[in-house]
């Protein structure tokens, strides 16, 4: 099943978020908008949305949805659930009046492709040690 995570699954994303990518635990803060994949109960899968979001791509008269952070457990992987929960944030942005989806800071671009994006700009990040 899809929904939107209510407050007391709020610990239960944390853990899942922590099985995909340590990392992003910061970002998932209570009260963001946050959609996921159930399984038997379980988070099984779970991404950012922001709708309405002011990104690269926004221009007046659009309505962008920015779905972010998409992570799908480690047992879940390889079943469909994360791109099938990805398509569904989107057809829900879009039932809600978003015009465009914006994904950034990925690598997946066959993956998210097989729904319809397109790649259309490349990061490329340097650092030094000083």
């Amino acid at each position: 099943s899809f929904g939107y995570i209510e407050k007391e699954e709020h610990g239960s994303l944390l853990r899942a978020v922590e099985e995909v990518d340590a990392d992003w635990v910061q970002y998932f803060t209570y009260g963001s908008p946050i959609f996921a994949a159930k399984l038997n109960g379980r988070i099984a899968a779970f991404c950012m949305i922001d709708e309405n979001a002011d990104t690269v791509i926004s221009r007046d008269g659009s309505n962008v949805v920015s779905i972010g952070c998409v992570g799908t457990v480690p047992e879940m992987r390889k079943k469909g659930i994360g791109l099938a929960m990805v398509a569904e944030a989107a057809h829900i942005a879009k039932n809600d009046g978003c015009t465009d989806a914006f994904i950034h800071y990925t690598y997946l671009d066959k993956w998210y492709g097989r729904l319809g994006f397109k790649t259309f700009l490349r990061y490329r990040f340097s650092e030094k040690k000083l």
